[in-house]
C-alpha cells in the first residue's frame, strides 16, 4: 500500500467550519520511548489536525471527503510535536523548543510561540477543553494555567510533589484536570485556580489515569487493580481487580460514552472492563509481542494500533470478534489513532503518511504533504495581530469565504528537497518490570535511530549508572523511577520508566488439564492448555472454567479444588489444581474377578473366576454375585459399583474400563443342637 501522489487529494481553499466540542484525555496511544504522544481525543465532527514532525507542520484533514483540509507550517523541520485539538482550533506542543501555539481552525491564525513552563522541552503536554487550557511538565512535576486564546501562562507556575508519567493524567469535560501520583497513589484535581487533593487513593506503584464516560479512572498496574473515581467528590466509587502478569505492559483507555474500559497488553490480550458493574469478563486474543497502542471506540467497534505489522485490529464490540485488521503503514512503524464523531484517524508523524480507517476495515490514504516539496501547498499563517487587523477591513475573510493570508508567515515555509529526518528519540527496555528486593534487573537504553551515545543512569534510589546495558538491585522494596540520559544524532535525550521492587514473590498457580478439555480463568491469564501458570498478587480471587471437548466429560478437579463445579482459588500461596476429563467414545472394558468360593455374572455371563465383556460408554449392565455352599457374598470393589458395596445383586453404568471384584468368605454354618431326651420315672 503505498502513498503515492498519483491521487493526490485536492487542499481545500475555502474556511473550514468545524463544531465546537471537545474533550482532550485518556491514556496515550504510545509512550514516551516513542515520541509522539497522542491523546484520545473525542470530538463531534469529522475533521482532525495531525501532526508532522519532519517537516513541522500541522496538516486539517476531513474524514468524510478524504480531502486535506489545511497544511499549516508551525515550528522548524525535526522537532517533535504534539496536537492537542479543542474544537475547530488546534495546539502546538513543540516538545523541542517547550512551547504551545495555537492555530485557529476558522481563519488559521497562527499565535506566536508561549512557554507557560520555561525549560519543559520534552516533559511539556497540554490538555485543552472549550474554556481551558493546561500546560503541564511531567518530568519536573510542575504545571500552569493558560489562556486558551493565546497560550500564554495565567498567573504563576506551581509544583506538584506528584510523581507523574505518561498516561497519568486526564482532562473531563466540565474542565477538571486530573493527576494520579505514582510515589504516594494521591488524586489531584485542578480545576481553574483552584486544586484539592485525595490522599491515598490508590496503592503508590505506577497507575495510569483514562476516562470512562466521562469519569476518572486509575487503573494501578501494581497492585493489578481499578479504581472508578466519583467526579465531584474526587474519591474512590468502586474497585474491582484485574487480571494482569507482572511483566504485563499494557494500555489503557476508556470509552467516550459507555461505563467501558479497555486494557491491552503486548502479550497479546485486549480485556474488556465494564467499570459500572466491576468486572473484566471478555478477553480477545491479539497477536503476542507485538507493539500493542491503546484502543480507541468508534460506533460499535475497537481499534487497536499494532505498531510492529503497521495494522490495526478492528474488534466488533456486540459479538466480541476481530472482524478486521487492515494494513496502514507499509512499511511498519508507530503510529498514532484517534477517533472523531464516528471516525478513526491514523498518523505517522514522522512521514506524510495518514488517513481514515473506516468502521468495515477498508483504508483512505490522506498525503499530508508532498514529501517531494513539503513546502508545497502550504496555507499561509498569519500572526494573530495581522488577523486582528484583517477582521476590521471591510470584509472578514468569514463574510469573503475565502482564508485570511499574509506574505510574511510567522514560520518560514520548508523548502524543496530532502525532507529532514525526524528527531530521535530513546526508551528504555527492561527485562522485566517487577523484581524483587535484591534481584538483579537487566535494563537497555534503545534510541528510534542510531545508537545512544555515552548514556548516564540514575536508578531512583541515589544510584547511578553508565552504559548502554545496565544492571542494578534495589535493596528496599518501592516503586522507583528509572531515567536514562543520552546523546542521539547531536542532541541530549531522556527516558524514564517505572520499576517495581517488591519483598515477596507473587504466589504461583500451576493447572494441569489432562487430555479431553481445556481449563481458562482469571480473564485470559490461564488459558490452559497451553498456558498454564500465572503469578497473582496475594489475595487475588481466581475462579477456573473446565471446558471438555467433544465426546469427553468432565470428570472433576483434584489439587486445591473438588467435584465439578467452578474452580474458586484465593491466591495467598502457591498452589496447583488437576483437570480430569473422560472420553465417552472409547469402549469400554469391563473386568470381574471372583475371590472366594462363588461365582458373579455379567448380564447372565458366568465369571469364575475371571472374565471380560466390552460395552459402548454409558451402557447398563446387570451383575449378580451368587455364594456356593459354605460361603456367604462380602463386597464388591470398587464400593460405588453398586452404590451399597454389600448388595449381592444390581444394575450399574459402564462408565469406563474398571476391574470389578466380587469376595466371598467361608463360613462354618452353626449346628442344630439335639433335643435332650426326657426321661419319666414309672408311674
Amino acid at each position: 500500500m503505498g502513498f503515492g501522489f498519483l491521487h493526490q487529494p485536492s487542499v481545500r481553499t475555502g474556511l473550514v467550519a468545524l463544531s465546537c466540542a471537545v474533550v482532550v484525555g485518556g491514556a496515550a496511544v504510545f509512550g514516551s520511548d516513542s515520541g509522539h504522544p497522542a491523546t484520545d481525543i473525542r470530538l463531534l465532527s469529522g475533521m482532525a489536525w495531525l501532526a508532522s514532525d519532519r517537516v513541522g507542520q500541522l496538516s486539517l484533514l476531513d474524514g468524510s471527503s478524504a480531502e486535506l483540509a489545511a497544511q499549516i507550517q508551525v515550528a522548524p523541520a525535526g522537532n517533535t510535536l504534539q496536537s492537542v485539538q479543542s474544537g475547530s482550533d488546534a495546539y502546538v506542543v513543540d516538545k523541542t523548543a517547550g512551547t504551545i501555539r495555537r492555530i485557529d481552525g476558522a481563519t488559521f491564525t497562527v499565535t506566536a510561540p508561549e512557554a507557560p513552563l520555561p525549560g519543559a522541552d520534552f516533559g511539556l503536554t497540554a490538555f485543552a477543553g472549550p474554556d481551558t487550557l493546561y500546560a503541564l511538565d511531567i518530568r519536573r512535576g510542575m504545571y500552569a494555567n493558560a489562556d486558551p486564546r493565546t497560550g500564554a501562562r495565567r498567573g504563576e507556575a506551581q509544583t506538584l510533589a506528584a510523581q507523574l508519567g505518561d498516561g497519568t493524567a486526564a482532562l473531563d469535560s466540565a474542565g477538571r484536570l486530573w493527576l494520579v501520583d505514582n510515589a504516594s497513589g494521591d488524586l489531584t484535581r485542578i480545576q481553574g485556580d483552584s486544586r484539592s487533593i485525595e490522599r491515598k487513593v490508590t496503592q503508590p506503584g505506577s497507575s495510569v489515569l483514562t476516562l470512562a464516560n466521562d469519569k476518572p479512572l486509575i487503573v494501578n498496574t501494581a497492585a493489578r487493580q481499578a479504581l472508578l473515581i466519583d467526579p465531584e467528590q474526587g474519591t474512590a466509587q468502586a474497585a474491582f481487580d484485574l487480571d494482569l502478569r507482572a511483566e504485563d505492559v499494557i494500555q489503557v483507555s476508556g470509552s467516550p460514552h459507555n461505563d467501558r474500559a479497555y486494557i491491552v497488553a503486548e502479550r497479546g490480550v485486549l480485556t474488556i472492563c465494564d467499570v459500572a458493574a466491576g468486572r473484566c469478563d471478555q478477553a480477545i486474543p491479539l497477536e503476542p509481542g507485538n507493539k500493542l497502542g491503546a484502543a480507541v471506540e468508534a460506533g460499535s467497534k475497537l481499534f487497536v494500533p499494532d505498531h510492529t505489522s503497521g495494522r490495526v485490529w478492528i474488534v466488533d464490540l456486540i459479538t466480541g470478534n476481530v472482524s478486521a485488521r487492515p494494513q496502514v503503514l507499509t512499511p511498519p512503524g508507530p503510529f498514532q489513532l484517534l477517533t472523531r464523531d464516528g471516525m478513526v484517524f491514523f498518523n505517522d508523524p514522522g512521514t506524510q503518511r495518514a488517513g481514515v480507517v473506516h468502521l468495515d476495515g477498508s483504508i483512505q490514504n490522506i498525503a499530508k504533504y508532498d514529501p517531494a516539496d513539503p513546502g508545497k501547498g502550504l496555507n499561509s499563517t498569519p500572526t494573530q495581530q495581522q488577523a486582528s487587523q484583517s477582521s476590521q477591513q471591510s470584509q472578514t475573510p468569514q463574510q469573503s469565504g475565502q482564508p485570511s493570508t499574509s506574505t510574511q508567515p510567522t514560520q518560514p515555509q520548508t523548502p524543496g528537497g530532502p525532507a529532514t529526518p525526524p528527531a530521535a528519540t530513546l526508551r528504555i527496555v527492561p527485562a522485566k518490570s517487577t523484581v524483587l528486593v535484591g534481584e538483579d534487573l537487566t535494563l537497555q537504553v534503545r534510541a528510534s535511530a542510531g545508537t545512544p551515545d555515552s548514556p548516564e543512569w540514575t536508578f531512583g534510589d541515589n544510584q547511578t549508572g553508565r552504559g548502554v546495558t545496565v544492571s542494578h538491585r534495589w535493596q528496599h522494596a518501592q516503586v522507583f523511577h528509572v531515567t536514562v540520559d543520552a546523546t542521539v544524532a547531536g542532541q541530549r535525550k531522556t527516558a524514564s520508566i517505572a520499576i517495581t521492587v517488591t519483598d515477596k514473590p507473587k504466589p504461583r498457580l500451576t493447572v494441569t488439564a489432562k487430555p479431553g478439555g481445556t481449563v481458562t480463568g482469571a480473564h485470559g491469564l490461564i488459558n490452559c492448555p497451553p498456558t498454564c501458570a500465572a503469578n497473582f498478587e496475594p489475595g487475588t480471587h481466581v475462579t477456573l472454567t473446565a471446558q471438555p471437548a467433544a465426546n469427553h466429560r468432565f470428570e472433576g478437579w483434584a489439587g486445591v479444588c473438588t467435584g465439578t463445579d467452578d474452580c474458586d482459588v484465593t491466591m495467598d500461596k502457591d498452589k496447583a489444581v488437576t483437570a480430569d476429563f473422560y472420553d465417552f467414545t472409547t469402549p469400554v472394558i469391563i473386568t470381574m474377578k471372583v475371590t472366594g468360593n462363588g461365582t458373579a455374572t455379567m448380564n447372565g455371563r458366568t465369571c469364575p473366576p475371571t472374565c471380560t465383556m466390552q460395552v459402548d460408554p454409558g451402557q447398563n449392565f446387570d451383575i449378580r454375585a451368587t455364594p456356593k455352599p459354605g460361603s456367604r457374598f462380602v463386597r464388591w470393589a470398587p464400593a460405588e459399583t453398586c452404590g451399597d458395596d454389600t448388595v449381592p445383586s444390581c444394575t450399574t453404568r459402564a462408565e469406563k474400563s474398571k476391574t470389578i471384584t466380587a469376595t466371598f468368605q467361608a463360613f462354618s454354618p452353626t449346628p442344630t443342637p439335639t433335643p435332650t431326651p426326657t426321661f419319666r420315672a414309672p408311674g
